[in-house]
């Protein structure tokens, strides 16, 4: 509602100037928007981290140490890092979850949201060794109500997240409908009502009338635990889940159901295999992407300032795709237009588009050479060049996974299980939607017999999708030969890479 309310006023504002123009400046830009549309895109939000805390966690990770300690050390470089730069719009708690099969794991442990660095290492320090079951389900389901209570009674009220770091498979609760492959292809998210729309983003901050490092939320509190109650399913305060897969193969049941936990939320997920790539794992879901506010090209006429404010407004929204899409569109007619180059490397970087990241930070950097972010920039490309290889390497290993999957589903439809399958394969589809269009570009696959090959896989997937949907009974008779070859062109793209 701030955020409508917000974009009301500052549209009201614009427009209102441009009446007031004269003819023959209206296309122009008529002030200095930076400094307005700056305050109207922040969106301060809450973030607890849930951190798996069962004791696979206890067993050595790559460096050595118990994948444990690598966790609580990756998420305090990652705070570290973003408070550093953002401190008075972010704050944090941590919740872990292990043991049985209770109804919130999570139900003796103190909720306590901070900003300040030495606090954070301090609440990290005293968490307990891991042991027990991994009650994913549970959790999740907890933290969100102890989230959702908080920021409707002392956070800002609009988008609140959720880091969900595991290593296993869930003991308790089914987290996918049986028959759902990832993301699912239906909108159900566990603990709460529908959602089928992306909320904006934004990052946490402290409330005035807020203690600060305060500990509402916690359900040792009998009066805190009946408020608590009352805003369970509390779809006014909408929570995305960003989760993370941590030493666990690409496309088990592990990572399928971290999947759908992000897709069904709006969220995102990502696998990590060691410290590093958890630490940044972690940076990526804690941080706010800030755009440039207004392009850096004067005497832009109304239309592309426009499509310029609307790009900024997409990335407000968490609408990553959209907002690529229009800063290339935009882009492509003013190339010497700095701040365009810089938002678009923030979405191809949103988008896992690394390499084009990587560029258009650089062409930023050779436009904009006294830029007083230049140090920042420089950072993200050496962090996107790491980025790159581990994206390389995961893909790898989910190309495999993929191949699995269709060789052992691929028999079942010759065994005349089609209406069994159906439903779990749209689903396979529905997660592959755009993964295999846009795989060349995200892995800078200049080769033309690999372009093709990802086309193929990609149209064979779709022609199977509308098989299915046309007759689920008997789509198996149709879509043999297009599954045929799916299989044999992925086939062919692992042994090329």
């Amino acid at each position: 509602m701030k955020q409508f309310i917000g974009l009301s006023v500052l549209c009201c504002i614009i427009l209102s100037v441009v009446w007031q123009t004269p003819k023959t400046a209206q296309y122009q830009t008529p002030f200095k928007l930076e400094k307005l549309l700056k305050d109207s895109i922040v969106n301060k939000t809450s973030t607890i981290f849930l951190i798996d805390k069962s004791g696979s966690m206890a067993r050595a990770g790559e460096s050595g140490k118990p994948k444990w300690e690598e966790a609580k050390e990756a998420a305090l470089k990652a705070t570290s890092s973003i408070l550093k730069s953002d401190s008075k719009n972010q704050q944090v708690a941590f919740l872990t979850f292990s043991g049985g099969c209770v109804e919130d794991p999570t139900k003796q442990q103190n909720l306590k949201f901070s900003s300040d660095y030495k606090d954070i290492a301090q609440q990290l320090k005293a968490i307990g060794r891991p042991g027990g079951g991994t009650p994913l389900h549970e959790a999740v389901i907890s933290a969100k109500k102890r989230l959702q209570y908080y920021s409707s009674n002392y956070g800002d009220g609009d988008v609140s997240k959720l880091i969900v770091l595991s290593d296993g498979v869930a003991t308790c609760g089914q987290i996918r409908p049986k028959d759902v492959y990832g993301t699912g292809t239906t909108m159900v998210t566990i603990g709460t009502n529908t959602q089928t729309t992306t909320p904006a983003r934004g990052s946490s901050t402290q409330q005035p009338n807020a203690p600060k490092n305060n500990t509402y939320g916690n359900t040792s509190n009998s009066s805190t635990s009946s408020k608590m109650s009352s805003l369970v399913g509390n779809t006014n305060i909408p929570v995305k889940y960003f989760t993370i897969g941590f030493d666990i193969k690409p496309g088990s049941p592990a990572e399928r159901d971290l999947q759908y936990l992000a897709g069904q939320s709006g969220g995102k997920y990502l696998n990590t295999q060691n410290e590093f790539e958890l630490t940044r794992a972690f940076t990526k879901f804690f941080k706010v992407y800030y755009p440039k506010p207004q392009s850096s090209i004067q005497n832009l006429d109304f239309e592309k300032a426009h499509m310029f404010l609307t790009g900024v407004e997409a990335i407000q929204g968490e609408k990553y795709r959209k907002a690529k899409q229009l800063f290339e569109d935009f882009y492509k007619e003013h190339q010497k237009d700095f701040n365009a180059a810089f938002n678009l490397a923030l979405m191809y970087e949103a988008n896992d588009f690394h390499l084009q990241a990587i560029e258009k930070f650089e062409t930023y950097l050779a436009l904009h050479p006294k830029a007083e972010d230049k140090d920042w920039v420089i950072e993200q490309i050496q962090l996107l060049q790491n980025d790159m290889l581990n994206f390389y390497d995961y893909t790898k290993k989910l190309l495999k996974t993929d191949l699995e999957y269709l060789e052992h589903h691929f028999k079942k439809v010759q065994n005349g299980e089609s209406l069994a399958l159906a439903y779990e394969f749209t689903g396979f589809i529905k997660e592959k939607e755009f993964y295999y269009k846009d795989l060349p570009s995200k892995l800078g696959l200049e080769s033309r017999s690999k372009q093709e090959l990802c086309n193929t896989i990609q149209s064979g997937l779709n022609k199977c999708a509308k098989y299915i949907k046309k007759d689920p009974e008997n789509w198996d008779k149709n879509a043999t030969s297009p599954l045929s070859l799916v299989f044999f062109n992925l086939e062919m793209l692992i042994n090329a890479l």
